[in-house]
């Protein structure tokens, strides 16, 4: 098939797929404005709490409680995100503080979707809105609760604001009717509601104000109307991590846990060929030995289980693990990226964006400069060891705590490894001792599951030690780019040319966690992003 008939094909695929974007484009205005404030099952009120919606709670002393769904690990999104409420609330931040939200379709991350097409963010073409409308609608619908791409605030930037003012006028209604006066005479400002002489604080009208009808519509502040956003508050968090009452996944201790270390394969793919079971569990504290196969999240492994890390961690070392390669023991880096080099100077690419007439750009430059980048495979080497608690039960449920960025696709995981339908399944999430994308791998959140499986009603801590994590990190690929740049006579770039060499990272992470859903049909932006999307004007350009 030739090389144009393939581009027509992607175009009219596409072109397809806008369209129907476009047939679900009304709808779904209608569609976010009706669901985005109501309260999932899931969340639940406390002693003294009242529900408004589903990003906030108000208990009789005031505090206001703010669902986060997003994940902490060190980004600060604990306090941003309760921001955004509290600003619309009109109320007093220090009375503020979030809880973890429960994992419920509303709180799903559409913009991570939405911002995946590869479009430079500039072009609003048809094709380009519609395709980031469709991925919105479908990141949407999917409900998929998940923390990354710096969407956090952007995705949370509209409903939350409007959970804050929805609440802020159900709070002013009920002390309309309690000080007898009109709606438009009520004054809010630091968590308290002034009208004639009387005033109320939020605590105190909680209860019947979150008893009445939300208002259909209401009025977001403008940006210079704005007390909270815009300043510098002390983090929500501080406290807790610095007195050490911060619970990370590597912290939690249900009742009767047991330790579990692990030995993966050392190379991608490979299997286990024998161990030695009998040294091991004549060791102290030990409970078991297992045998975990692969599957796409995680590699082939041997698992001892004992009292106390540190005697699993030794009766580990008396296995003497011996491994079958498998199909890549003779992967080599050096020659990878001599590869990697052959085909950037023999080979055009798949264009990510071209403007201009770059060769002509090129011929009429006073200076062409040319440039060869190269990046390794690096591990993401988080602070919190990598680590997953489980309990799967005898009465058909279980319980995972891990840190995670994915607690969507966490529960999916659970539930799967243990055999389990997933409502059956509950996951928390502590805070994560580090993230940057690695925490939203789901490999030690299998093995935890299929290691509990194996011991019904007991809780199993499993970590990794740093050797395993540095030696099975989900890496950051390795990468090669040739670039071209052409400059005119005062130094000005008016042309650019780059190749990247490297793998996806879309297609990788959907064959580990969806296998059979991975597909090469749309370009993957983080292949070139920072390149394609340059901020900067350049006449001719082209970036494959």
């Amino acid at each position: 098939m030739n090389a144009g008939h393939n581009k027509g094909r992607r175009r009219f695929l596409i072109a397809t797929g806008a369209l129907g974007g476009a047939l679900v484009v009304g709808s779904w205005w209608v569609y976010r404005k009706r669901d985005m404030l109501t309260a999932p099952d899931a969340l639940e009120a406390g002693p003294g709490e009242a529900i408004f919606n589903a990003w906030l709670k108000i208990d009789s002393y005031g505090r206001i409680v703010v669902q986060v769904p997003r994940q902490e690990m060190g980004q600060g999104v604990t306090t941003a995100l309760p921001m955004l409420v509290a600003e619309e609330l009109d109320a007093n931040f220090a009375d503020v503080t979030f809880e973890q939200a429960p994992i419920a379709d509303i709180y799903g991350n559409a913009l991570m979707f939405g911002e995946g097409v590869p479009f430079r963010p500039e072009d609003d073409s048809f094709i380009a809105e519609m395709n980031r409308l469709t991925q919105f609608k479908v990141g949407r619908i999917l409900g998929l609760q998940a923390t990354g791409g710096s969407t956090s605030v952007r995705d949370a930037w509209q409903p939350m604001r409007q959970a804050g003012a929805t609440a802020r006028a159900m709070l002013v209604a009920a002390a309309a009717e309690r000080f007898d006066v009109p709606v438009a005479q009520c004054t809010v400002a630091r968590s308290v509601i002034s009208a004639g002489g009387q005033s109320a604080s939020f605590g105190e009208l909680a209860g019947a104000a979150s008893a009445l009808r939300p208002p259909s519509d209401v009025s977001l502040k403008s940006r210079e109307q704005f007390k909270i956003l815009g300043t510098s508050p002390p983090r929500i968090d501080i406290p807790a991590k610095v007195d050490g009452s911060a619970v990370f996944g590597i912290d939690v201790r249900p009742p009767g846990m047991v330790y579990a270390a692990i030995a993966q394969s050392p190379v991608m793919g490979g299997a286990v060929r024998k161990f030695d079971r009998a040294r091991a569990v004549e060791k102290p504290g030990v409970r078991a030995v297992l045998e975990l196969p692969a599957t796409s999240m995680s590699e082939a492994a041997v698992v001892v289980v004992a009292e106390h890390y540190w005697q699993a961690k030794t009766a580990l070392d008396e296995l003497s693990v011996e491994w079958s390669p498998g199909p890549h023991a003779s992967h080599d880096t050096d020659e990878q990226r001599a590869r990697y080099a052959a085909r950037l100077d023999a080979e055009d690419g798949r264009v990510y964006d071209e403007a201009g007439e770059p060769e002509q750009g090129f011929a009429q430059a006073a200076t062409v400069v040319e440039a060869d980048y190269y990046a390794p495979y690096l591990a993401h080497a988080t602070m919190e060891p990598i680590n997953c608690t489980t309990v799967v039960r005898s009465d058909g449920t279980a319980e995972a705590w891990v840190g995670n960025q994915a607690p969507t696709v966490a529960r999916w995981v659970t539930a799967k490894a243990a055999g389990l339908e997933t409502e059956n399944v509950t996951l928390h999430t502590p805070y994560l001792g580090g993230g940057f994308g690695r925490r939203g791998e789901m490999d030690v959140v299998m093995q935890a599951a299929m290691v509990a499986r194996e011991l019904p009603d007991t809780p199993v801590q499993l970590i990794w030690s740093r050797e395993e994590d540095i030696c099975h990190d989900l890496y950051r690929p390795m990468g090669s780019a040739k670039l071209r740049a052409g400059l005119d006579e005062s130094g000005s770039l008016v042309a650019l040319d780059a190749k990247i060499a490297g793998q996806s990272c879309v297609y990788s992470i959907t064959a580990r966690l969806l296998p059979g859903a991975e597909s090469t049909l749309l370009k993957d932006k983080t292949t070139a992003e920072g390149l394609f999307d340059l901020p900067y004007a350049v006449a001719h350009r082209r970036i494959a």
